[in-house]
């Protein structure tokens, strides 16, 4: 599940000791919280669940009626769809409540969770679809349905993407992967026109009946299932495998570990997805004055099908004319549903005698590539016969905007050249590129804010900038998220604004991309009220020649990303200059100048190099650290110039979950800093081919008050 970013708790084997007794060997996992989450680069938040509580109090209850023990098992069975629609939604931890900010995101959690339980949402409205497939693929090939029934699964809300994602524990290994597969196909597929309203669902059900995210998990499936992917994985995991089968070898010498049970699973995904036969074809009717064929098709497998086309004689082929080309999976122990398909044919086709004896029908199993081909038979079959969205759900109005010139064959939008008013948010959908013509000014008042799930061509020029500003104050930025291309932004102005705050939907940066990569060439933040100027997250990014100055807060952050900053000024910040955290970054020829916390924050398992860099304070009030590195990050500095700090540099860790840190630099100038550095203990400081040990203790602590 790490191997494919899907939030996972550690867990080790360890041999145990108490007062000196051994107790044997023992399984230790990470609990459900901020540490777990943040060790998987993900933005701490919260993590929900369906609560068990009435499952097994019931139980407890009812265990006397049953001395059977299998009876108890079939009670239990029967009562399961019951308690997983009756069951509360909580949070692992009921303080979070008392924080503002993650009460909000629990409420947020909360009502996805439940509204997708009560079929207003579908899963790729709620969960983060892709990961969510990846996470039912694995546990498909490891042949584990356990650890996603609804009261063993746990979700943690991404105050970024406003989804679910899943986390993966509780697991195992089984040779019995035709009923983990079986268990995952949904009784109903949402299409264009059909709802699935009217099938009774389990919790699977609701998962696996969106169309988006059943074809993304076959995708998966067919990609996991590859021999070469399992080769990858265990060569990659082959020296954890090893120090783990010593461990247990302490206790249970004739312990085996076989490979051979997930190896042969990929054989038998690759023979359910390749059936004798999936669907039974009829000629409903032919239509000679309108020249079509009338199929009736009905689905005799549990896959939901995909029709390709309708072929005559292995050649002439027939498309179908209706927009809805999928036919639901059969229901588990109920007759098969039929379907009227209609196919446009040639004029006079239907006066051939034998028409009828050479159709076959063309399909795949959804989401799969494999075509399949099914006679038709030449009789007929007689057939028996939510959704209140928050603003990341909104849909695109790129049509209530007049300045916009979309054009669908190149996949472009140009935002005109003028000084444009939003009173209202503008939503760019995915597959465009957004072009503004040099000179433009967007001017964002009543908290609207700029949505765009594609790429941004902003191309201003020194005496034409591009500026996006708030002339009231109000507007919420810019927000790119999980664009494929990058985003251009040069001699651009972002002044006077806010950060993105819609009903739950909260976040730091006034200007943000998540998951898309950005090149940013003399641009100017200035005057910025949010916790974050500019935030770039999972993705890489390069910044030059730029300006930023009067941050309410951090001007620039960095978390989990990869690239470099060159030949820019980071002025008047309210907390820190630049702030990094999970990432590889490159720092050249930059300046900082007042500071309020940090100059430059490094953290979490970061590497950063810095050359020629100068960090000062031309007002009376001094940074307080200008270079500070920490939680297992490593910082390399040549030539740099530092003054009017109360810290030179800081090294130390802040959270128990990473370790010690380091800096080294050469080339140091420090002047009027009040202290060169603080390192502590295990962290190290290495300037100029000076070694200073680290001898204080809990120096975060010492440097903020905090506990």
């Amino acid at each position: 599940m790490g191997k494919e970013d899907i939030l996972a708790p550690r867990t080790d084997f360890i041999e145990v000791f108490i007062n000196g007794e051994r107790k044997g060997i023992y399984n230790f996992e990470e609990h459900f919280e901020k540490r777990l989450i943040e060790y998987n680069n993900r933005r701490s938040g919260v993590i929900i669940k369906f609560s068990e509580d009435l499952m097994w109090d019931e139980t407890a209850h009812i265990k006397d009626f049953f001395p059977n023990r299998i009876d108890l098992y079939s009670y239990q069975g029967n009562r399961t769809l019951d308690w997983f629609y009756s069951s509360n939604i909580e949070p692992f931890n009921a303080k979070i409540l008392e924080d503002p900010v993650l009460s909000i995101e629990f409420e947020k959690a909360k009502n996805l969770l439940e509204s997708f339980r009560k079929g207003s949402l579908k899963t790729s409205e709620v969960f983060d679809t892709g990961k969510l497939a990846k996470y039912f693929a694995v546990n498909t090939i490891v042949g584990s349905a356990h650890p996603s029934e609804w009261n063993n699964i746990r979700f943690y809300y991404n105050p970024i993407t406003s989804l679910l994602e899943p986390i993966a524990y509780d697991g195992g290994i089984s040779p019995e992967i035709f009923e983990v597969i079986e268990y995952y196909l949904p009784n109903c597929l949402i299409t264009n026109e059909n709802d699935c309203s009217q099938k009774q669902a389990s919790w699977l059900d609701l998962i696996f009946r969106d169309q988006i995210f059943f074809e993304k998990y076959m995708q998966e499936l067919e990609q996991i299932s590859q021999e070469s992917y399992l080769d990858d994985l265990f060569l990659e995991l082959d020296e954890e495998i090893k120090k783990d089968i010593s461990i247990l070898h302490k206790d249970y010498p004739f312990y085996h570990f076989s490979k051979e049970i997930i190896y042969g699973n990929p054989n038998k995904i690759k023979n359910r997805l390749n059936p004798v036969k999936s669907l039974n074809a009829y000629l409903q009717k032919s239509l000679p004055s309108e020249n079509k064929i009338v199929l009736s098709i009905g689905n005799i497998d549990f896959f939901p099908l995909k029709i390709v086309n309708l072929v005559y004689n292995d050649s002439i082929i027939f498309e179908l004319n209706q927009r809805d080309k999928i036919i639901q999976p059969r229901a588990s122990i109920e007759s098969v549903e039929y379907q009227k398909y209609e196919f446009d044919v040639p004029a006079n086709f239907l006066q051939k005698e034998d028409f009828a004896l050479n159709l076959k029908i063309n399909y795949k199993i959804f989401g799969t590539e494999n075509t399949k081909s099914q006679e038709v038979l030449p009789w007929a079959y007689v057939k028996e016969t939510f959704l209140e969205e928050d603003f990341i759900r909104n849909e695109s109005n790129l049509t209530s905007f007049a300045f916009l010139k979309i054009d669908e064959k190149t996949k472009s939008i140009i935002i005109q050249k003028g000084n444009w008013a939003l009173d209202k948010s503008l939503i760019i959908p995915p597959g465009f590129s957004v072009f503004f013509e040099a000179g433009t000014v967007i001017n964002l008042m009543n908290r609207a804010t700029i949505l765009s799930y594609s790429d941004l061509q902003f191309y201003g020029t020194k005496a034409e900038p591009i500026k996006i500003i708030s002339s009231d104050g109000t507007g919420q930025g810019l927000t790119v998220l999980n664009a494929n291309k990058i985003s251009n932004l040069k001699y651009v102005i972002f002044n006077n604004l806010k950060n993105p705050s819609k009903e739950g939907w909260e976040l730091t940066g006034a200007v943000t991309f998540y998951e898309s990569p950005a090149i940013l060439n003399n641009v100017i933040f200035n005057n910025i009220k949010a916790e974050d100027s500019l935030n770039i997250i999972r993705t890489k990014f390069e910044i030059k020649n730029s300006n930023f100055k009067n941050c309410f807060s951090d001007c620039f952050d960095g978390d989990f990303v990869n690239g470099s900053i060159e030949s820019s000024l980071f002025s008047n910040s309210g907390n820190d200059g630049i702030d990094f955290s999970g990432s590889f970054v490159n720092i050249i020829d930059t300046n900082i100048l007042n500071a309020g916390d940090k100059a430059i924050s490094v953290g979490e398992k970061s590497n950063v190099i810095i050359e020629n860099i100068e960090i000062n304070n031309s007002e009376l009030n001094k940074t307080y650290i200008c270079i500070a590195s920490k939680d297992k990050s490593d910082i390399f500095i040549k030539n740099a110039k530092i003054s009017d700090c109360e810290y030179g540099f800081a090294v130390y860790q802040k959270k128990s979950e990473f370790g010690s840190a380091s800096i080294k630099g050469t080339d140091i100038n420090i002047s009027d800093v009040d202290n060169n550095y603080i390192v502590e203990s295990d962290s190290n400081l290495l300037i100029d081919d000076k070694i200073i040990l680290g001898s204080k203790q809990k120096v975060y602590e010492m440097l903020y008050g905090v506990k």
